[in-house]
């Protein structure tokens, strides 16, 4: 779908049929699981699928209310978020729900405990511990009008620190083999910057 929309064909697609796919794997609890084992919801995979139904702009095909009562569900008292009812907190989790709800227009319902949850994430070299998390973190802080130049600009650096001679990114620091996956987060952050100015 990233790739269609970049294109500007997502008018070609049969969106009915895409929209269909998704919604059979959208179990009772209002979440979204992967091929497979889509009984179990899972959080990355429900943001997945809200943000296609985002982009085709199909928003209203899903029970908006059941999806937020199921991303709320996996919130812990100290404002982080688990991956899914089965598994618990990772520090994508935050960041996967603030973004999910603020795709389904429920960003009120993020709370200072999830935004001091997220922050408290970024280590000493700018990274909110891995690149992926460092992208997502920073895309919630944004949406949630709470990205400030200092969280920002430290990490512009650690992202800065993995580009390889190559042009591209790694994962980490010293790892000097870039992928397409690493250069694309990379390359998302330092937008993020770009148009916050920092």
């Amino acid at each position: 779908m990233y790739c269609l929309k970049a294109l500007d064909v997502l008018k070609e697609v049969d969106v009915e049929k895409i929209v269909g796919k998704l919604l059979k794997h959208q179990p009772p609890d209002g979440g979204f699981g992967l091929d497979g084992n889509w009984r179990k919801s899972n959080l990355r995979y429900t943001y997945l699928a809200i943000d296609t139904l985002h982009m085709l702009n199909r928003i209203s095909s899903v029970d908006k209310e059941r999806a937020v009562n199921y991303i709320l569900s996996l919130k812990n008292p100290d404002g982080s978020f688990n991956e899914s009812r089965d598994e618990g907190m990772s520090t994508r989790a935050a960041p996967l729900a603030v973004i999910t709800l603020n795709l389904l227009g429920e960003i009120s319902e993020v709370d200072e405990k999830t935004v001091n949850s997220i922050v408290g994430e970024q280590m000493h070299d700018g990274s909110f511990r891995t690149l992926e998390n460092t992208y997502y973190s920073l895309l919630a802080l944004q949406y949630l009008g709470r990205l400030d130049g200092t969280v920002l600009s430290k990490a512009v650096n650690y992202v800065l620190s993995l580009q390889n001679l190559d042009g591209g990114f790694g994962w980490e620091k010293g790892n000097i083999r870039s992928s397409l996956k690493s250069t694309d987060y990379a390359l998302g952050i330092l937008k993020i910057a770009r148009n916050l100015r920092i």
